[in-house]
């Protein structure tokens, strides 16, 4: 086996612990699947987890490791998983912050993260609807202010917050919250397709690669009605918060009617990430398998046969579905396709 980190960059390894978070949200995929999905003693188990920190802690070249889930602190092996990876390099975390027990914050001031994403989809009446948890937004705060007292200054601190149909008309009076506790907002528009165009964009990714569970990404979606409201709450959080991806205010009804919207030609994104589920399988964005790490080692699936020949076709043309990337829908078609993946393969062994 041979192959190389493309230019030498950290490889991004997002390892999504659990589906289970304990709440409903509106917009969120992983509410909608099915209990066979959820079935635990799928998931790793406590070797089988031990096994893939240490093969990310083995990896050829440097990583960035994210943390996230469903709720990364909900899985069953996250204490010893967190301590294997934050005591070798600095790593970030993603969390809704609802329930955190007294051992995992003391875990967290012991090995501090890089970075702390912590979703609030508004103000409170909103956020507890949002999450269909009456207590949530005053249990997410609290822990908000316990995690800042005890974190190095250099933490840093995220606030996400995922636009839907219940918070459109609410996201200034979030900024004006989180402007007031000194903490950066960011915006994320649905990155979901509507059921049908859903499918019928992992049926052409299935036509070249096999996808898992193709119906995950399904999810409601923003009301038309409201895309008018939308954009004047953009216009006026304009230079103060981050959105991703970035749509231009003029795009943002093509964003939310089109199942093609517009994107690069090509993507070299991928190039230096994969995902993890609770399965142990290896994923680009999309639900390709390229391996899983209950039989293959970390570097063994990422210099596969099976992830070069994914990298080489999204180098030259997008699925329809990739449109919808946070990363690479905001750029014009035009762009120049980046180079073949092969490039990325030969140049050192492993």
């Amino acid at each position: 086996m041979s192959g190389t980190i493309a230019v030498n960059q950290p490889v991004g390894i997002t390892w999504e612990l659990t589906y289970h978070c304990g709440l409903l949200c509106v917009m969120c995929p992983f509410t909608q699947l099915s209990d066979t999905y959820r079935v635990k003693p799928q998931y790793l188990d406590r070797e089988q987890s031990i096994k893939v920190a240490q093969d990310i802690l083995n990896f050829p070249g440097k990583t960035r490791v994210t943390l996230t889930g469903g709720e990364a602190l909900f899985g069953q092996h996250f204490s010893i998983v967190y301590e294997m990876l934050a005591g070798a390099q600095r790593i970030n975390l993603l969390t809704s912050a609802i329930r955190i027990t007294d051992e995992q914050f003391d875990l967290l001031e012991k090995y501090p993260p890089q970075s702390i994403t912590i979703s609030l989809d508004g103000p409170e009446a909103v956020h507890d609807q949002v999450r269909a948890h009456k207590f949530a937004f005053r249990k997410t705060t609290a822990n908000i202010a316990r995690l800042r007292k005890q974190s190095p200054p250099d933490t840093r601190f995220l606030i996400n917050c995922t636009i839907n149909s219940l918070n459109i008309a609410h996201l200034t009076e979030l900024y004006e919250w989180c402007e007031n506790e000194g903490l950066p907002l960011q915006l994320q528009h649905l990155w979901f397709l509507d059921k049908q165009m859903q499918i019928d964009s992992f049926d052409e990714v299935e036509r070249d690669f096999p996808v898992l569970n193709k119906h995950q990404f399904s999810t409601s979606q923003v009301d038309p009605a409201l895309l008018d409201t939308l954009r004047e709450q953009l216009a006026a959080l304009s230079g103060k918060v981050e959105t991703m991806p970035r749509v231009p205010d003029e795009r943002i009804v093509e964003y939310y009617t089109q199942p093609t919207y517009f994107a690069n030609r090509g993507c070299n994104k991928v190039d230096n990430s994969v995902r993890i589920d609770p399965y142990g399988n290896v994923t680009p964005c999309l639900g390709v398998p390229f391996g899983n790490l209950k039989e293959r080692s970390l570097a063994d699936v990422y210099f596969s046969a099976m992830r070069k020949a994914f990298l080489d076709q999204v180098h030259n043309r997008l699925y329809t579905v990739c449109s919808r990337c946070c990363k690479n829908s905001t750029v014009d078609a035009g762009v120049t396709p980046r180079p073949q993946a092969a490039e990325m393969f030969n140049a050192r062994s492993v």
